[in-house]
């Protein structure tokens, strides 16, 4: 599943950003009961890349950082992201 959850119009942004984790923990849920996956074919976001571990295993995320210095050994392109 590919999504954001986006604060609502009006909405506090402390307030909805306090409780951003919990809406992610029961997507995530959903998510892995059904054997299915957070990210997107080009990888995760920066806000749910703290997450990565909870979702995926160590080999995955090995396995992405491992294509990424492949791709990009230099550092150069989207630094700081995962792919």
């Amino acid at each position: 599943i590919h999504y954001n959850v986006s604060q609502p119009i009006g909405a506090n942004a402390a307030d909805f950003l306090a409780r951003w984790h919990d809406v992610n923990a029961v997507v995530f849920d959903i998510v892995l009961r059904m054997s299915g996956s957070i990210s997107a074919e080009h990888g995760i976001g920066v806000l749910k890349r703290e997450e990565l571990p909870d979702v995926k295993d160590k080999v995955a995320i090995e396995l992405m950082r491992g294509i990424k210095a492949l791709l990009d050994p230099l550092g150069i392109m989207n630094p700081g992201k995962v792919l």
